[in-house]
């Protein structure tokens, strides 16, 4: 089910799948060749129930944007080690069979995706026979030694070289932000990626996590339609539900490791990413009166200062950020500021400063309703993201509009009621691959009167009072 941010301004994601479609086989037993393994992407065809609205990654993107991605792969038996996890605890090893090993493309429609140097898929795995063809005087009783031959994969884009003994980028990559470093080719630990938003080099450090100035970091999983050959002698198919190309033996001579990207990051804005409606008070319904209309004229978000988490260690064999927390040099910093100007606004929403819109029975402008609707109608609107995982991020939305009455009593025929509201929204710790929308409420409260009729009171206190004249006087005996 969506997931939505909801806040009111008067009190006040996106799966991504980098495509190509490769052909999904059944896995026979491996043939005894000397086998190369191979890799691809590939569309998720799965149904969406994620946050927000979704979108995809095209081939061309990942190959023209991402400039292809990078696999480490660890080989597990031959040093007497088994699986890389043991009841989800990784068992300690160095990425001995791929570090970092770059995965390019030529064609953005339907690339071979190809590396340097070749490897080739271990003979030995523990289910039994190697090879099921026989030639002339030939059985097929090939064995492989138990616990033996297994390869494990994991992805992420955009690649980017480093020094394998450091895991520090080339001096062909900037250092200050976006992939800032990799676990290094001699590190035990599952792999990592250290990531940080742009920001200015001076001190106090002004971030931005605008879309437009960062890397989209992602990350591959194996999609649940994936089949490959286990060592237990079983196939992938069993797992169900997105996994990790973990354990696999050698498969087929046409079959290919297939990576199912997903976004490490989570994102707000974008076309279906921003909403705005009015919450009315003086109806069931919450319309607007019908001489009554709504305009905005700019809304501005800012990331608040200290409030927002700007690097993390992104886990790539886990798809989880390790311990990302709020950075202290965050200062205030502008994400979206948009006005009637903004490339692909809706034009029944926005009206520029002063700039008049009129009634004559019906309004020349249908301004902002009671139903929810996106600020952007086309184009390529600005997003920003967030790193998930953090709780109590907080962003400032400041919105400026104009409520505008017809009357003809008043001079001029009009009221205009010109106001900004900001309010500073704290979100939830949000998820990876979740695109968020946010809906902006603006209340509006109708004038109300009311008139009681109240006694007449002597002295204004509103108690009895009383005025004695003489009294008669009585004379006793």
């Amino acid at each position: 089910m969506k997931k939505k941010l909801f806040f009111a301004v008067a009190a006040i994601a996106m799966l991504a799948s980098c495509s190509q479609n490769d052909e999904l086989t059944q896995p026979t037993v491996a043939q005894s060749q000397q086998t190369p393994v191979d890799f691809g992407t590939y569309v998720s065809k799965s149904a969406t129930t994620r946050a927000g609205s979704t979108g995809t990654i095209t081939t061309a993107q990942l190959l023209a944007q991402k400039g292809g991605f990078g696999v480490f792969a660890y080989m597990k038996g031959t040093n007497g080690a088994t699986d890389c996890y043991t009841t989800g605890t990784w068992n300690e090893a160095a990425p001995n069979f791929m570090y970092n090993q770059l995965i390019s493309g030529t064609d953005a429609v339907a690339p071979e995706w190809s590396y340097t140097p070749i490897k080739y898929w271990p003979n030995d795995f523990a289910n039994g026979n190697v090879d099921n063809k026989t030639g002339a005087g030939e059985t097929n009783n090939a064995q492989g030694s138990a616990n033996a031959g297994k390869v494990s994969f994991f992805a992420y884009a955009p690649y980017i070289a480093v020094t394998a003994s450091t895991g520090a980028p080339t001096s062909a990559y900037t250092t200050d932000y976006g992939i800032t470093a990799l676990t290094n080719n001699t590190a035990t630990t599952e792999p990592k990626v250290t990531y940080k938003f742009k920001y200015t080099s001076t001190s106090p450090y002004d971030y931005t996590t605008a879309a437009a100035d960062n890397i989209d970091l992602l990350w591959g999983m194996r999609g649940s339609a994936e089949v490959y050959n286990l060592a237990n002698g079983g196939t992938s198919a069993a797992l169900g539900a997105d996994g990790y190309n973990i354990d696999l033996t050698k498969q087929t001579t046409g079959e290919k490791i297939n990576f199912k990207f997903k976004h490490a990051l989570a994102k707000i804005g974008g076309t279906a990413g921003l909403k705005v409606m009015l919450d009315v008070d003086n109806n069931a319904a919450g319309a607007l009166d019908s001489k009554s209309n709504v305009s905005i004229q700019s809304i501005v978000i800012e990331g608040v200062e200290d409030k927002i988490a700007t690097t993390g260690v992104f886990n790539i064999a886990k798809g989880e950020w390790e311990s990302p927390t709020l950075d202290t040099n965050y200062e205030q910093t502008e994400l979206l500021n948009i006005t009637h100007a903004t490339d692909g606004v809706d034009a029944n929403i926005f009206t520029a400063v002063g700039t008049p819109y009129t009634y004559s029975s019906g309004w020349n402008h249908e301004g902002v309703t009671n139903t929810a609707k996106p600020i952007f109608t086309s184009g390529t609107p600005a997003e920003f993201y967030l790193i998930p995982g953090v709780a109590n991020q907080e962003i400032k939305v400041t919105i400026t509009y104009q409520v505008r009455t017809y009357d003809e009593n008043v001079s001029g025929n009009y009221v205009t009621v010109n106001q900004t509201i900001s309010n500073i929204v704290t979100l939830p710790a949000l998820a990876v691959n979740h695109y968020y929308t946010l809906i902006m409420h603006l209340g509006l409260t109708s004038v109300k009167f009311e008139a009681s009729v109240a006694p007449w009171d002597t002295d204004g206190s509103g108690e009895e009072q009383k005025i004695w004249l003489p009294s008669n006087v009585v004379t006793t005996p």
